[in-house]
């Protein structure tokens, strides 16, 4: 995406977005006082603008930054369980298979 492109302008300004005074005073408070495991590391603290292909089949929308994963890294799903899902950290492919099987099989013998 290029910085001319409406999604750029649009992520600039859902950044430095402060419409929500709670959730504002609620983000800042936590990249302030941070969680230990993360003491040193510089918190994002600020709304969370989307990212990726602006002309995919499929959009995953947060409602609100988790307080010690996208509101510290800058980055939507981050330091949770649905980010491992959604990014493919955990074992398997990004979209999960069926819940009746646990491990990956193979047609080739």
């Amino acid at each position: 995406m290029t910085p001319t492109h409406p999604l750029a302008a649009l992520a600039a300004e859902v950044s430095a977005c402060r419409r929500c005074p709670r959730l504002v005073e609620w983000r800042e408070r936590v990249a302030r006082t941070k969680r230990a495991a993360y003491a040193t590391e510089e918190y994002w603290g600020r709304p969370v603008p989307g990212f990726g292909d602006p002309d995919a089949w499929l959009v995953v929308v947060g409602l609100a930054p988790g307080a010690h994963g996208s509101n510290r890294t800058g980055r939507m799903f981050t330091g949770d369980a649905s980010g491992n899902l959604l990014y493919g950290r955990s074992t398997g492919p990004v979209w999960p298979r069926s819940r009746t099987r646990s491990r990956a099989t193979t047609a080739s013998p």
